[in-house]
C-alpha cells in the first residue's frame, strides 16, 4: 500500500504464517499501479496476505493507503500488475473474466457501503434474487432464515429507503 507499505508486508506473510490455506485466500507479491504516467500511484506493493477459511482479517488504514486496492484485488473485482491472488485454491489473476465472476458469486462475499440493492425490492425479495444467480453447486439458505439470523426477520417486507444504513448492509 502507498501510503504504509511495510504494514503491507507483515500482515500475513507467507513466512510467518506457513504455506496458504488451500481453502482460504493466498495473495503473493502483489502490486497493483494506479493512475497514468506522471500521477501512477503504487496502490499495492509486494503484498502477501494469507487468510484461512472461516477466519476473519480487518483491513485498516488511512484514506488512500490501498484499502480498496486490496479489497478489489481479494476478491477478484480488479486484477493486478503482477503477483497471484487465489482463492480456494483456484487462482483468481490468471482467470478469465467470466471465471473470476463464477469465482466471486460462489466463494467470496462483499458488503459494499452503498448496499447496491434494488429500490423496487423487499429486503427478503432482495435475498430471493441471489438464490436465483447461485451457481448449482453454491450453498443455498433459505432468506428468511437469514434475515432472522441478522435480526431482521420483522423487516422482511421493507424495501431499501425503509432500512436503516445498517440494515441495509
Amino acid at each position: 500500500m502507498n501510503a504504509h507499505p511495510e504494514t503491507t508486508r507483515h500482515a500475513a506473510a507467507e513466512s510467518d504464517y506457513g504455506p496458504a490455506q488451500q481453502d482460504g485466500l493466498a495473495m503473493r507479491d502483489v502490486t497493483m499501479l494506479l493512475g497514468d504516467g506522471d500521477d501512477t500511484v503504487r496502490a499495492l506493493d509486494g503484498v502477501h496476505l494469507t487468510v484461512a477459511a472461516g477466519e476473519f482479517a480487518a483491513i485498516v488504514g488511512p484514506s488512500g493507503s490501498g484499502k480498496s486496492s486490496l479489497l478489489a484485488v481479494a476478491g477478484g473485482l480488479a486484477v493486478p500488475d503482477s503477483g497471484t491472488v487465489t482463492i480456494a485454491g483456484r487462482p483468481m489473476t490468471a482467470a478469465s473474466r467470466r471465471a473470476r465472476t463464477a469465482l466471486r458469486r460462489d466463494l467470496v462475499g462483499f458488503v459494499f457501503q452503498s448496499g447496491n440493492l434494488l429500490p423496487a425490492l423487499t429486503a427478503l425479495d432482495q435475498l430471493r434474487l441471489l438464490t436465483r444467480f447461485a451457481s448449482a453447486g453454491a450453498v443455498h439458505r433459505d432468506p428468511m432464515e437469514l434475515l432472522t439470523e441478522v435480526g431482521m426477520a420483522g423487516k422482511a417486507d421493507r424495501r431499501p429507503h425503509e432500512l436503516s444504513g445498517g440494515e441495509r448492509q
